[in-house]
C-alpha cells in the first residue's frame, strides 16, 4: 500500500468518526435526562423508609430556616425566596419580605473585650458570644445581658467548640473535639448541668432543635477521618461525610434513627411541628425537605 493511499483511508476513518460522534451528540446525548439534585442518602439499597422527602431549591443555597411553616433561603447570587406553607415551588422575595430579621448587637456588647468571637440572640435580652471554632485553640462561651453588657462566663477551655442554643433560650449543647482536633464529642446542657449524649459523635452544625427544646435531631457521620482536623478541615471543605440523621431526648438520652445514608447535611431545621425537617446537602449544594410524621 502506497504511502498515499494510506493517508487517505486514514482521513476517511478520522471523518467517520467526527461525523458519528456530531450524530451521537446532538440525536441521543440530548435525549437522556438531565440530573436531579438528588443526594446520596435518597437512593440507599433496601432501605424500608416511609418519608418523603424533595428538592427544593434549583440551584446552590448559603442558608435556610423555617418561619413557622414557611421555608425562607438564599442562593449564592443574593437572591432570597420563600416557600410558603402548601406552595409547589419557591417564589423570590426580597429582604424586607423575610420575617424576623436578625437584630442588631448593641455597640455596648460589640465593644467588649472579646476576640475572634460570634455573637448570636438567644433571648429577647441575652446574648450569647462564642470563640471561632477551631481544633487548634480551646474556645469559650460567655452570655451577655443586651442592656448592661454584662459577661457572663459559660464555658472555657473546650477545643472545637460549637454551641447551639434551644428555643427557649436556656437549653444548649455544644460540641467540641480532643487536644488532637479529633473525636468530636456532643454535650447537652440543662439548668447548668453537663450531660455527653453517648456514642454520638457530631457537631453542632449539623443539629436542630425541636420546638420543645427537649429534642434533638442530628446528622452524624458513620466516621470521621482520622487525617482530619475538626472542625477546621469540615468548614473548609476538606472533608466530606456520610451522615445517618437521628432524632435524641436531650433529657433521657432516647435516641432514634430516622434516615440512614443521607449524605453529608447541615443546615438542619423544623417546622412549627416538628413534622418537616429541611437541609442543606454539602454534596450537591440543593436544599431538601424531609417529612419525618407518615
Amino acid at each position: 500500500m502506497s504511502k498515499k493511499t494510506f493517508y487517505i483511508i486514514l482521513i476517511v476513518v478520522a471523518g467517520a468518526l467526527v461525523i458519528g460522534g456530531m450524530i451521537w451528540f446532538f440525536f441521543f446525548r440530548s435525549a437522556t435526562p438531565a440530573a436531579t439534585p438528588e443526594g446520596p442518602g435518597f437512593t440507599t439499597p433496601d432501605q424500608k423508609n416511609s418519608f418523603e422527602w424533595a428538592p427544593i431549591s434549583e440551584g446552590l443555597v448559603v442558608s435556610a430556616h423555617f418561619d413557622g411553616n414557611d421555608i425562607f433561603f438564599s442562593d449564592f447570587s443574593g437572591q432570597f425566596w420563600r416557600l410558603a406553607d402548601g406552595e409547589a415551588k419557591p417564589s423570590p422575595i426580597t429582604p424586607a419580605g423575610i420575617p424576623n430579621p436578625a437584630k442588631t448587637i448593641p455597640p455596648a456588647v460589640k465593644n467588649l473585650p472579646l476576640t475572634d468571637v460570634v455573637f448570636k440572640w438567644i433571648k429577647p435580652k441575652q446574648i450569647a458570644a462564642i470563640s471561632k471554632p477551631s481544633g487548634l485553640a480551646p474556645g469559650s462561651l460567655w452570655t451577655i445581658d443586651a442592656v448592661s453588657a454584662r459577661l457572663t462566663k459559660i464555658i472555657d477551655g473546650k477545643f472545637g467548640l460549637e454551641a447551639l442554643f434551644a428555643p427557649n433560650g436556656d437549653n444548649f449543647v455544644y460540641s467540641s473535639v480532643d487536644r488532637s482536633g479529633l473525636n468530636p464529642i456532643l454535650t447537652a446542657v440543662k439548668n447548668g448541668m453537663a450531660k455527653n449524649i453517648e456514642n454520638f459523635s457530631t457537631i453542632t452544625d449539623k443539629c436542630a432543635w425541636a420546638k420543645d427544646s427537649v429534642v434533638l435531631y442530628c446528622a452524624v457521620p458513620t466516621s470521621w477521618s482520622d487525617a482530619a482536623l475538626l472542625p477546621d478541615d469540615y468548614y473548609k471543605n476538606a472533608l466530606t461525610t456520610m451522615d445517618n440523621l437521628w432524632s435524641v431526648n436531650t433529657e433521657t438520652g432516647e435516641k432514634n434513627i430516622l434516615f440512614q445514608n443521607i449524605g453529608d447535611i447541615n443546615n438542619l431545621d423544623t417546622n412549627a411541628d416538628d413534622s418537616v425537617l429541611i437541609f442543606i446537602s454539602r454534596d450537591t449544594g440543593f436544599l431538601y425537605r424531609l417529612k419525618l410524621t407518615p
